[in-house]
């Protein structure tokens, strides 16, 4: 099904928290089986650096709008 994801933004406290729901997902995604969580950091840069040190792995991208996004995995295989 191809449609726009629904996307809501929480400010928590000069945090963000977004939610994104795509077209054709479940309203309860099955254990395990979730796209990605996404957080805002406003010393994005800084915080990536900390990320190599600690030798994670990831994949950055920068959209063509200039915002910059860092995905990687948390112990348990989720991506953040």
């Amino acid at each position: 099904m191809r449609g726009e994801a629904k996307i809501a933004t929480l400010d928590m406290n000069g945090g963000l928290l977004e939610l994104i729901q795509r077209p054709g997902s479940p309203g309860t995604p099955p254990v395990g089986n979730w796209s990605h969580l996404v957080i805002y950091e406003p010393r994005f840069d800084e915080t990536v650096a900390k990320v190599v040190t600690k030798g994670i792995e990831k994949r950055l991208i920068t959209q063509s709008n200039g915002n910059k996004l860092c995905f990687f995995h948390d112990p348990e295989g989720h991506t953040l």
